[in-house]
């Protein structure tokens, strides 16, 4: 099947990033990525919704088709709105863009409720 494998690896990519993004707080931006922080709270999300959708592409075959796919691309834009917004305004301070973490942040809550519908639903 090739959604598992897409799933898989968007998800190693996304892990990828988280950790050098933890990095980059810690060694270049250690003013901004102590704990609780903007920057930290942006690398957590990113690294669960990875490790998430990882699970996601190892159990695909548990899932209806449809809802699954619809909680993980939710998954994916809500992350790289979520994080993203965070990691744009701890580097800049832009304050205009923080709109789009509450909408990345929607985005995974219903993500998450898609995929326990896909998993109620079962393979189809």
């Amino acid at each position: 099947m090739l959604m598992p494998r897409i799933l898989q690896t968007v998800a190693s990519l996304l892990m990828a990033a988280a950790v050098a993004l933890a990095a980059v707080g810690a060694h270049a931006l250690p003013d901004i990525a102590h704990p609780g922080g903007v920057w930290w709270t942006a690398v957590f999300w990113h690294a669960v919704t990875g490790v998430a959708l990882f699970a996601v592409g190892a159990g695909w075959g548990r899932f209806h088709w449809a809802w699954g796919t619809l909680g993980a691309v939710m998954m994916a834009v809500g992350v790289v709105l979520f994080s993203g917004t965070l990691y744009v305004q701890g580097v800049n301070g832009w304050g205009q863009g923080t709109f789009l973490a509450p909408t990345g942040g929607t985005l995974l809550i219903l993500a998450w409720l898609s995929l326990a519908v896909a998993a109620m639903r079962g393979p189809r």
